[in-house]
């Protein structure tokens, strides 16, 4: 019964993508459309001349049921309507699909079917279209999901896949390549990010009652470049000394920040205040613009 808590929440979990995942769609998408060469095969040419280390974690009992499987094939149809041009979440081979999830239980670990799992997906057309793009987003989404594993370089395994289906690497290259590309999470993402360091403190003291700015003279916005060290703008910068602390947020909270910046997307106004001084004082953002800076 446990078993089966867990995956129905682990497969309705969300994951934060990062820009290096999605060029990896990007480039499977123009393969298909014969618009993409191979990138890092002098890498994976490194890769297969090492000699192959199995990389042995945790052994697990691992089972499965109809439902569990149910829920891993309605997981892969959902991520291939994320990926797919045409036809999106539409089976061509469902029933080989579901015979793939069903071998669960031959495994080890955890690690071990994901893994096999990945590379028997290139040997079944399951949906009409995406589905090597829906079989990388299905197996990154199980390592950090299951495991405290993630991919370093992303594009290697993608461009492996190419080189798989195209039958210039074996399946034990394939799964060799995987493994170099895989390792252990060097934090967990609740633990939160120390940024107290990064503006120092000020006390605001009395405000100047003669001082007055027009609308003009109000700088409304400020660029990423501003808040490089030894720029007029970032040493102008202070906290005031009643703020809370900077480090609030958690690792996982500070890169959603980054990855919303980076997609243009909408971050909510800060409020700063500036004295005679040309001091710049941060009465609410901190931790946004602390963020920013790191």
């Amino acid at each position: 019964m446990e078993g089966k808590i867990e995956i129905s929440k682990v497969l309705s979990a969300s994951r934060l993508m990062t820009i290096e995942e999605q060029q990896a769609y990007t480039n499977l998408q123009l393969y298909d459309n014969g618009n993409y060469q191979i990138e890092s095969l002098e890498k994976i040419e490194k890769i297969l001349k090492r000699p192959f280390k199995d990389k042995s974690y945790e052994l697990e009992t691992l089972e499965i049921t109809q439902k569990e499987i149910d829920m891993y094939v309605n997981f892969g149809q959902m991520l291939n309507k994320r990926h797919s041009n045409f036809n999106p979440g539409m089976f061509s081979e469902k029933s080989a699909y579901e015979a793939s999830f069903s071998k669960k239980v031959y495994y080890n670990s955890h690690f071990e079917f994901i893994v096999e799992l990945f590379i028997s997906h290139h040997n079944i057309h399951a949906f009409t279209d995406g589905n090597k793009r829906t079989a990388l987003n299905f197996f990154i989404d199980l390592l950090h999901k299951f495991t405290n594993l993630v991919v370093s370089e992303i594009i290697t395994i993608q461009d492996s896949q190419i080189l798989f289906l195209e039958k210039h690497i074996t399946k034990q290259e394939f799964k060799q390549i995987i493994y170099s590309e895989v390792e252990k999470k060097m934090f967990k993402t609740n633990l939160k990010c120390n940024l107290e360091h990064l503006i120092p403190r000020g006390s605001i003291g009395m405000v100047e009652e003669n001082i007055v700015l027009s609308q003009s003279d109000r700088r409304g916005s400020f660029n990423l470049t501003d808040l490089e060290k030894g720029q007029f703008f970032y040493q102008q910068l202070k906290k005031p000394i009643f703020q809370r602390d900077t480090n609030q947020w958690t690792v996982e909270r500070l890169e959603k920040l980054i990855a919303t910046f980076l997609d243009d997307g909408l971050i909510p106004a800060i409020i700063l205040w500036e004295n005679s001084e040309g001091d710049i004082y941060i009465i609410d953002g901190a931790h946004r613009i602390s963020s920013l800076i790191a």
